[in-house]
């Protein structure tokens, strides 16, 4: 029995591959599938799988589904073990594996129970794919992220780089709070770029949950240059404030006058600005304005609020206001 239909079309699956044929779907509904033998078309072979009483998935037993009347072959173009959805299902239900697991031992338990030979790039993959080597993985990255930035500091004094709390001096453990790093190299190239820096902060979209909090700019080639990034915990005022004053400290000519922040509505950024950044013009991110245009009032606000615009920077062009450039159409 099977908790789902995708555990027992796995099952079905793996049993091709060890008999080296290729089983096919022939009917799938909410409540049964049948597969049948894509090796021959004359291959009588199939199996059935059905919702039994409860929410369990019935499946006829593979011992009487390993006998075929075709020779068979896999599909050599394409064999199931070549789609890294399979091996990581095949590999996490034989072995537990962690970052230390080569992937010759991998390939071992592959070879004795699926009578497959995958390729090490493949195994590799798969290997990534899995839960226990990539929280392992993440540890061991987070736990080297002071030795990182320590390395930034020694490779060159002008790489700004800074980590909260500091290690305790007996073990040198710590529990992470944030961290903020600004390279020598956009620290130097900020004095040739446009005043104009964007901030904004984002989540990481893997397994460790923090929130990623970005300064940029453009220079005079409209290449993006990024000039520092934070890892928080979580995107409020207080990170907003301690993010500011480390940008403030490691590039002070930020704070004059002629230097425009672009940045969203958010509470705590505005907040933030007003305050450690008053003597420079605050702008607000025209896309952010037209993201909410559309999310309260509909999408039909897009065009005009493009048109408004372009028209506004237009006039402003004409009229010989310095830094103003006619807005190019927005992408489709």
């Amino acid at each position: 029995m099977f908790a789902t239909f995708e555990d027992a079309n796995h099952a079905i699956t793996e049993l091709g591959v060890f008999h080296s044929f290729s089983p096919g779907i022939k009917k799938k509904d909410k409540t049964r599938i049948i597969w049948f033998c894509r090796s021959s078309k004359t291959c009588e072979w199939h199996a059935r799988a059905w919702k039994g009483s409860g929410s369990l998935i019935k499946l006829v037993r593979l011992g009487e589904l390993a006998t075929h009347s075709c020779v068979g072959s896999i599909d050599p173009f394409r064999p199931p073990f070549a789609q890294n959805s399979f091996l990581v299902k095949a590999i996490d239900q034989r072995m537990t594996v962690n970052a230390e697991t080569s992937a010759r031992e991998i390939g071992d338990v592959l070879l004795k129970n699926l009578r497959i030979k995958p390729t090490y790039a493949a195994i590799y993959k798969a290997k990534r794919a899995l839960p226990g080597d990539r929280d392992a993985e993440l540890r061991l990255q987070v736990w080297q992220l002071p030795a990182y930035l320590t390395k930034l500091g020694e490779v060159d004094r002008d790489n700004f780089a800074i980590i909260e709390p500091e290690p305790r001096e007996d073990d040198g453990v710590r529990q992470f709070e944030r961290c903020f790093v600004a390279p020598a190299a956009a620290r130097a190239a900020f004095k040739f770029c446009r005043p104009f820096v964007a901030l904004d902060g984002t989540f990481l979209k893997g397994r460790i949950k923090l929130v990623l909090l970005l300064a940029a700019t453009f220079d005079s080639n409209d290449s993006l240059v990024i000039l520092a990034w934070g890892l928080v915990k979580v995107e409020n005022e207080d990170n907003w404030t301690w993010f500011i004053s480390q940008l403030l400290e490691a590039m002070p000519e930020m704070g004059s006058s002629t230097t425009t922040i672009v940045s969203d509505r958010d509470k705590g950024l505005l907040n933030d600005v007003s305050s450690q950044l008053s003597d420079v013009a605050h702008a607000f991110c025209c896309y952010h304005l037209a993201s909410n245009l559309k999310t309260h009032f509909g999408a039909s606000t897009q065009p005009l609020f493009w048109r408004c615009l372009t028209t506004i920077c237009r006039l402003l062009s004409q009229a010989g206001v310095p830094g103003r450039q006619p807005l190019q159409s927005p992408p489709e």
